[in-house]
């Protein structure tokens, strides 16, 4: 028995503790949260030592956390638990109830005075509004009597869907019927009030008429039909008018009739908006019939674009035909619509096409007396006009940081349908630019600018922006004196790196002035392509070099700065295109080798060597065109050993050796009376320039 009672009980300890597990199958308890808190009322009124009990409604009604806190502004004139505010002293405060989850917020005003006077009732202004969609209207509520203590109402509104009211102001949101309910604070007296709205009327836009011309004979008579637009407007009721019943007269349903013969005009009036349609009447005594009508010239443009208009002109035979009226159509009036213009007594008439959207159409008109007609050949209609550029100036902008400089963007062509653009800065931490194409540089570096047109042209312009260091006010070369006539000179040759600062004496003011503000023109006069240079913010560097020989002839590289627009300065670096070898370890005219023969641009050369002089030491020179003098003269440039080389051509009649000191080489002669000849190589950029010099015992 006790063993039977042992498993019973382990089979119920099991069901048990099986029941403990987690179903994984069973949901969770959703929590939902705070959306809102209310008061019962928004104001008090108390004497000393009288209590009120405020409710909170917490919503939505199934929030998971209804908890609430109170508070008042001043406890020395009231205290507030548990929602039951208790009067101490005279004045006024403010209690405040919070959610605990959400922390959202209601209030309402604790009036303490001395002695109370109660509200008795409430009105209203009106008993009620009628409002269309969108309208508003405002309810006036009189409290009393009008010394009540305490005269705070709050509003409220049967249907929100239908009207909304916010301190007695109506707002109207859809047809239909509400009311609109004013309550007192105190008391919770009421007063009402029946809200209907109504749908907005829909308005006359525009009339016309079906005939462009009328024309009778005396007693003859003829009915015009008014189209109302649009065709659901609320009031389409027209009025008739005519200039002068004495010639026609016009009837309530539009039926005119000639009197006499004459010219007037008879209009339709719209009674919604007094919008109007007029037609010309003509009165005679007996019609001349139309006979044919034609197109006046050329259709001169079967291509047309959405959006453009064009003007049509019909003649109408014979020129004396009574009724000129004609009736105007397009094969497609979703593509293009076509109006009457204007009729002249000449017998031209003129229609006007709008083109609406890409497609094809064509144009008929047709006469009102025999229907005679004539259509255009075929016209197509294009899509809108597409951006084809957009430029902008200036097409580089320097701009310092903190500075703001103006664009001026043009969109091309003038008639593009679409001229909107979305403008994008590479790097906003280096500059914006603002709505109306202002860039502002914000911190020093290079970025760019986009221009894109929002038409689908995929146009677009990109416009470099620099954000420089300090603006320079002046740059010369030398000695050179800005705005003056002076050039600096200075001398080179094929292949060196110029460095403008130091090579051509340049200065700038101020000292740490950024030179990319100056907009720097670089000419060569012989081979452009040969050129290159490079602008850094505080240097310039340029170089020319030949991937070949070239002739003798001496040419110069100009450097020239501008400002603004304003040339500031001028440079001028010449180069020599061949070199001369000289006696000794320095520099000095009477010790130069001369050449035998002129020099005439072939690499070999021959000079006479006298041994003599027993100088031992040679250096390179190149020569110059003296600018200063005008005249064919030359000036020498020594060119440091370390940038050419001197090989002998036989070792045992001729030895040479670097100098130690100097700027040239040792040359040691073996033999003293044979020829020996002496190699000279240099680099030009990335060619190496050779000449052959014959030495003559």
């Amino acid at each position: 028995m006790k063993n039977y009672l042992l498993l019973a009980f382990a089979a119920v300890a099991l069901l048990f503790a099986g029941c403990k597990k987690d179903d994984p199958g069973t949901d969770k308890p959703k929590v939902v949260a705070v959306t809102g808190v209310s008061l019962n009322t928004n104001a008090v009124a108390l004497e000393v030592d009288d209590s009120v009990t405020l409710t909170a409604t917490v919503v939505p009604a199934n929030a998971t956390n209804k908890g609430v806190e109170w508070s008042v502004a001043d406890d020395a004139i009231a205290t507030v638990k548990n929602g039951v505010v208790k009067a101490v002293a005279i004045g006024e405060t403010t209690v405040t109830v919070t959610t605990v989850d959400g922390g959202f917020t209601a209030s309402a005003t604790i009036t303490v005075a001395e002695s109370i006077i109660k509200v008795t009732g409430v009105t209203l202004d009106k008993p009620g509004l009628e409002l269309e969609i969108g309208d508003s209207g405002t309810l006036t509520a009189t409290v009393a009597p009008d010394d009540a203590t305490n005269k705070a109402v709050s509003w409220s509104s049967a249907n929100d869907a239908i009207a909304t009211v916010e301190d007695g102001v109506v707002t109207a949101v859809a047809a239909g019927q509400t009311t609109v309910t004013v309550t007192t604070a105190d008391g919770a007296f009421k007063a009402t009030a029946n809200v209907v709205v109504k749908a907005a009327p829909i308005k006359v836009t525009g009339v016309s008429l079906d005939k462009t011309m009328v024309a009778l004979e005396i007693d003859e008579s003829l009915k015009l039909n008014a189209t109302v637009t649009p065709e659901n407007a609320d009031d389409k009721s027209v009025t008739w008018s005519v200039g002068n019943a004495s010639i026609a007269t016009v009837a309530d349903d539009g039926t005119v009739t000639g009197v006499a013969v004459g010219e007037t005009n008879v209009t339709v009036t719209t009674t919604d908006g007094g919008f109007t349609a007029t037609v010309p009447v003509k009165v005679v005594t007996e019609k001349v019939a139309v006979t044919g009508i034609e197109w006046y010239g050329a259709i001169s443009r079967t291509e047309l674009r959405v959006g453009d208009t064009e003007r049509y002109c019909m003649i109408i035979s014979p020129d004396g035909a009574t009724d000129m009226g004609v009736t105007w159509t397009s094969s497609n009036p979703e593509v293009a619509t076509v109006e009457h213009d204007r009729t002249e007594n000449s017998g031209f008439v003129h229609g006007t096409l709008t083109a609406l959207k890409p497609g094809k159409v064509t144009i008929t008109c047709t006469t009102n007396d025999g229907g005679f007609s004539a259509t255009t050949d075929e016209i197509t209609i294009l899509a809108h006009e597409l951006v084809s550029a957009i430029e902008v100036s200036p097409k580089v902008v320097k701009v310092e940081v903190s500075e703001t400089v103006a664009l001026e963007v043009s969109v091309y062509p003038s008639n593009a349908h679409n001229k909107e653009y979305e403008v994008i800065s590479g790097n906003p931490a280096i500059a914006t630019i603002d709505s109306n194409n202002r860039v502002t540089g914000v911190s020093m570096g290079n970025t760019e600018i986009t221009f894109k047109a929002k038409d689908g042209s995929g146009v677009e312009t990109t416009v470099p922006v620099w954000v420089l260091g300090p603006k320079p006010t002046w740059i010369k070369f030398g000695d050179y004196v800005p705005n003056s006539s002076n050039i600096y000179e200075a001398y080179s040759w094929q292949g060196k790196q110029i460095d403008v600062k130091s090579d051509v004496n340049m200065t700038v003011s101020p000292a740490d002035a950024d030179l990319r503000w100056f907009d720097w023109e670089i000419l060569y006069e012989n081979n452009p392509e040969a050129l290159t240079y490079e602008v850094t913010r505080d240097n310039i560097t340029v170089s020319v070099a030949y991937t070949e020989n070239y002739s003798a002839a001496y040419y110069y590289i100009q450097i020239l700065p501008y400002l603004d627009g304003n040339l500031v300065g001028d440079a001028r670096v010449y180069l020599r295109t061949y070199p001369y070898l000289f006696e000794s370890y320095g520099y000095s005219n009477d010790t130069t080798l001369t050449p035998v023969d002129s020099v005439d641009g072939t690499k070999n050369y021959l000079y006479n060597w006298n041994s003599t002089l027993h100088k031992d030491g040679l250096n390179m020179i190149f020569y110059y065109y003296d600018i200063a003098s005008s005249l064919d003269m030359f000036k020498e440039y020594q060119i440091p050993a370390s940038q050419y080389t001197l090989t002998s051509s036989d070792e045992s009649k001729l030895k040479i050796t670097k100098l130690t000191t100097g700027e040239g080489y040792r040359l040691e002669r073996l033999v003293w009376d044979e020829l020996v000849a002496v190699t000279l190589s240099y680099k030009c950029g990335e060619h190496t320039q050779t000449y052959t010099i014959n030495l003559i015992p």
